[in-house]
């Protein structure tokens, strides 16, 4: 009874250990690999961004002396010539200061005008100090001029008006809108010419170059329409946008289309670099070396390497060379692969 039983149990570790060939044959059977073919053709680099279009000609108006906005003499979207008023203060201080300081200055001259008639008894230093108070009272009633000239905000070029900050009856402080604010008061442009502002993050600024290409599409716009520009400035110093160091870069555009308004938002792609005529195949098949397995079920050591499938279905890890990285998933082959071969992008049943 023993010995039937022993003979039992060696049948079944024999079933088991061909059940689990047949299992592993199977499992093989089922490894599909899904391959791409080497190809030859131009890979292109580009960095994107989003960004705007202002008019070149364009011009920022702050009031340089505070007070309260008495008027406003124009709305956005106005066709104003240069020279025109836009807005004015309530001048009634300023005017009460100029109107003091030329009586200051007449009082001064009276003096000297007295002075003269007894001119020869006075010291030189008097002399002087009459003359000298003359001087100061006319230079206060010129500035006192000018602050009150200040109070009138006109515009240097001609062209349509953009913006309007404020509303008649705000307190304006010199060089600022409302108080607390930076921003500016109006903004004329002339919208004949336009340049693209963007912002590019430090990770990418050093691939951006003057001259570089562009293709440009606007939110406004249907997606079809693509324009071009061209890299003209690239400003030296960083900007932090929310923890971000960023550099500023202005791209000038190739045409201009009468539907371009200025502070439209655009996408931009600057081409930074690109090679025509050579191998390349899909990113996602370049492994680095302890990533792919070699046939024995083992890992490969090395560098970067492909897996290529041979006619006979089985693959062969070959070491390559890569090169540029485009932006539709291709990188390219300097090494190591031939046009035609059939790399493995993906292992299915493993």
């Amino acid at each position: 009874m023993a010995k039937k039983k022993k003979y039992t149990i060696w049948i079944i570790i024999i079933v088991i250990i061909v059940g689990g060939v047949v299992i592993s044959r199977s499992g093989k059977d089922k490894v599909k690999y899904a391959t791409e073919e080497v190809e030859r053709g131009t890979i292109v680099q580009t960095v994107s961004v989003t960004g705007e279009i202002l008019a070149t000609s364009r011009a920022e108006l702050d009031f340089e002396v505070s007070g309260k906005v008495k008027s406003v003499s124009v709305d956005v979207g106005d066709e104003v010539k240069s020279g025109q008023e836009i807005a004015r203060l309530d001048d009634n201080v300023l005017r009460y200061q100029f109107v003091a300081a030329q009586r200051a200055r007449d009082i001064q001259q009276e003096n000297l005008d007295l002075a003269r008639r007894t001119w020869d008894d006075l010291k030189p230093e008097e002399k002087e100090a009459k003359k000298l108070a003359v001087r100061q009272a006319q230079a206060a009633v010129e500035t006192a001029g000018a602050q009150l000239a200040k109070s009138v905000l006109y515009t240097p070029i001609s062209g349509t008006v953009a913006k309007i900050d404020v509303e008649e009856g705000k307190n304006v402080v010199a060089g600022s809108t409302l108080i607390g604010s930076s921003t500016s008061f109006a903004t004329i442009v002339q919208e004949g010419d336009f340049k693209i502002d963007v912002d590019v993050p430090e990770s990418d600024i050093t691939k951006i170059k003057i001259g570089q290409s562009a293709t440009v599409t606007f939110d406004a716009l249907s997606s079809d329409e693509v324009f071009t520009a061209r890299v003209t400035e690239i400003e030296p110093t960083s900007t932090v946008i929310q923890d971000v160091v960023y550099y500023g870069v202005k791209l000038k555009l190739d045409s201009i289309d009468e539907r371009f308004k200025d502070g439209m938002s655009v996408d931009v792609d600057i081409d930074t670099a690109e090679k025509p005529d050579v191998l390349m195949i899909p990113q996602r098949a370049v492994k680095n070396g302890d990533r792919v397995k070699s046939p024995d079920g083992g890992h490969a050591a090395g560098g970067k390497k492909v897996q290529i499938l041979l006619d006979n279905g089985e693959v062969e890890n070959v070491e390559v060379q890569t090169g540029l990285r485009g932006d539709d998933g291709m990188i390219e082959i300097t090494s190591g692969l031939s046009e035609g071969q059939k790399v493995v992008t993906f292992v299915s049943g493993e």
